[in-house]
C-alpha cells in the first residue's frame, strides 16, 4: 500500500511496514522529555530488543535508596514496545478527537535489575514527566513514603 495526495499513509500503516520506526520515534520523543527533567537516570536499550527501559535513582526520607524502573506497555508490530498510544474520543456533538498519550509499567525496589519487584503497577498521562511524578504520588500513598530523585550536578563544558 502506498500513500496519494487522496489518501495519505497513517501512522499505524507507517508502524505496519516498516516495524519499529514507531518505536525509534516513541523513544526520541522520551529521551528528550527524559532529558530535560535533570533527574539521575540510565536508559538501557540493548541491540535487538525490543523495549527501552529508564532507571531512575531516588532517595525516601532517611536518605535510602529506591531504583525505579519505566517501561513502556503497548506492543506494536514485530513486537516492538512502544510508549506511546493514539486515543480517539468521540465528542457529543459527534465529532472525534484524538491524543496521545503515554503506558509504563513502572516497579521499585533497592537494589538495580537484581531487585524484587517490592511494588509494581501501570500508569497512563500525557507526558514522562507527568507520569513520572505520578508513580512518585502513587508510592507515596501505597507506602507513606516520599521519594526524591537523584539531580545531575556540575556543569558539562
Amino acid at each position: 500500500m502506498t500513500a496519494s495526495p487522496n489518501k495519505p499513509l497513517s501512522s499505524l500503516m507507517v508502524a505496519y511496514q516498516a516495524p519499529g520506526s514507531d518505536r525509534a520515534l516513541s523513544d526520541a520523543i522520551i529521551d528528550g522529555e527524559v532529558s530535560s527533567m535533570n533527574y539521575v537516570s540510565n536508559r538501557f536499550a540493548e541491540e535487538k530488543s525490543r523495549e527501552t527501559i529508564y532507571h531512575f535513582l531516588l532517595r525516601n526520607q532517611d536518605g535510602s535508596r529506591v531504583d525505579a524502573f519505566f517501561m513502556p506497555v503497548d506492543v506494536s508490530f514485530g513486537g516492538q514496545k512502544v510508549w506511546h498510544t493514539e486515543r480517539q474520543v468521540r465528542k457529543s456533538d459527534g465529532t472525534v478527537a484524538i491524543f496521545t498519550t503515554i503506558r509504563a509499567t513502572v516497579w521499585f525496589g533497592n537494589q538495580g535489575f537484581a531487585s524484587k519487584r517490592e511494588i509494581q503497577f501501570t500508569l497512563e498521562s500525557r507526558d514522562f514527566p507527568t507520569l513520572f511524578q505520578h508513580a512518585l504520588a502513587v508510592y507515596e500513598e501505597l507506602t507513606n513514603k516520599r521519594l526524591v530523585p537523584d539531580t545531575w550536578t556540575g556543569k558539562v563544558a
